[in-house]
């Protein structure tokens, strides 16, 4: 029988361990490497998905204001026009009602230019056609003060200049138009 002894110790690789901790670690290292590619590239799915519902939200804010603004834009306006109609002398329904007084024939001119003030110039064939005209404008409700400026004799007829003083609110009121 033969036996063999070997008295030659076996050399244990040093490196063995050190290579199987390496290839875990690669391993190890590839799996999160992947892991952190796999969730980077889900972030940017999600991402682009989000910006894309940020864009349509941001599309209807813009749609909705521009809506709100033009309704409210239309109130600001329907108020402003409220405003005037209220504010606005009505200068038509006051020319046509003097000239149920002085007729229309015997009117020269008619000058509304300023806020409270009516410069008439009228023909009158008598000075006492003149003073009922006069007095028939006094007794208007809008009419504050009626002032007869100059009167001058032309050839057969009178030219009168009368100045009336008219009160804003009772002309308003007067020709209100709340149909």
């Amino acid at each position: 029988m033969n036996t063999e002894i070997n008295f030659i110790e076996k050399k244990t690789n040093k490196y063995s361990a050190f290579l199987w901790w390496g290839i875990a670690f690669i391993i190890l290292l590839l799996v999160v490497v992947g892991m952190l590619l796999y969730q980077k590239n889900q972030y940017t799915t999600e991402m682009a998905s989000l910006n894309n519902q940020k864009e349509q939200i941001e599309a209807s804010i813009l749609e909705i204001q521009k809506e709100y603004t033009g309704k409210r834009e239309l109130k600001q306006l329907q108020k402003d026009i409220q405003v005037l109609q209220s504010e606005t002398i009505p200068t038509v329904p006051l020319y046509h009602d003097l000239l149920n007084i002085i007729n229309s024939d015997d009117l020269l001119n008619y000058d509304f230019s300023g806020e409270d003030t009516v410069v008439i110039r009228a023909e009158f064939t008598s000075l006492d056609d003149a003073a009922k005209n006069i007095s028939s404008l006094s007794n208007l409700d809008y009419v504050r003060e009626t002032e007869l400026t100059n009167i001058g004799k032309q050839e057969s007829t009178y030219e009168a200049t009368l100045t009336l003083t008219i009160d804003q609110a009772a002309l308003l009121k007067e020709f209100s138009t709340d149909d």
